[in-house]
């Protein structure tokens, strides 16, 4: 999948989790990430929100009972790790494969930060500077270096990438349909689409809302994905049941 479009996509599934004052229902506190519970919500739909596992939430918050949560109910959602900088400090949720993850910055007032081979603008917030970083859903997991300037300092430290959890599928693919698969004006096109959008600049933030009211997800991002006989690679979205299938 061309990168700029896979970064695209991460940084919609990363809104869920922070945005540029951390959402409502969510705020830091030191080197820990809150969630206040909204009605509906459950521990394993926070897991997914968040990107860890119920045990972890269970665990965190010293519940016996996972079932039991409630409206209102503050919890412990991710902890952070916090690092320090000659003339402050960085906060920042460990990236797991397939996922965004948020840093935050205090001390400085302008810098960018590089991982993965891409470079991120920080960007003020009331916590300090702030940046979302995407993590592709085929990156090996083992450590990356991030590469922080602020204001003419550099300070590099190593990221641990932890593994996704993702199912595996199979499309069953007939003959016509692995030609269509093959053709090499396909790579040519989305060489053409990658090529016109711009590589920086601003992002604009806002709700990510589910294109069905009470959809199903049939097909998680970062699905790992057998086309027939052909190859294997990951699912590009998130697909929904429609509700003209139910």
């Amino acid at each position: 999948m061309p990168r700029f479009l896979a970064l695209v996509v991460l940084w919609l599934l990363a809104l869920a989790q922070v945005g540029p004052n951390p959402p409502q229902r969510s705020h830091l506190e030191g080197a820990i990430l809150w969630h206040t519970v909204a009605p509906g919500e459950t521990l394993f739909s926070l897991a997914r929100r968040y990107g860890t596992t119920v045990e972890e939430l269970a665990r965190l918050n010293g519940l016996k009972d996972p079932s039991r949560i409630r409206a209102g109910q503050v919890l412990r959602v991710r902890p952070g790790v916090e690092v320090a900088l000659p003339r402050g400090s960085l906060v920042y949720f460990p990236p797991i494969q397939g996922r965004a993850f948020a840093l935050w910055v205090e001390g400085y007032t302008q810098g960018y930060a590089e991982f993965l081979g891409v470079r991120y603008p920080l960007v003020p917030g009331e916590k300090g500077l702030w940046a979302l970083l995407a993590v592709g859903a085929l990156v090996e997991p083992k450590g990356y270096p991030l590469r922080l300037v602020l204001e003419g300092e550099e300070s590099l430290l190593i990221l641990e990438v932890a593994p996704g959890d993702y199912r595996r599928e199979t499309l069953a693919l007939t003959p016509s349909l692995e030609e269509l698969l093959k053709d090499p004006g396909l790579k040519v096109e989305r060489e053409k689409v990658v090529g016109a959008c711009p590589r920086e600049g601003p992002l604009t933030f806002s709700r990510f809302l589910k294109p069905l009211e009470g959809g199903r997800i049939t097909s998680a991002f970062g699905t790992r994905r057998r086309y027939g006989t052909l190859f294997t690679s990951y699912q590009r979205l998130t697909s929904f049941r429609s509700w003209l299938t139910r």
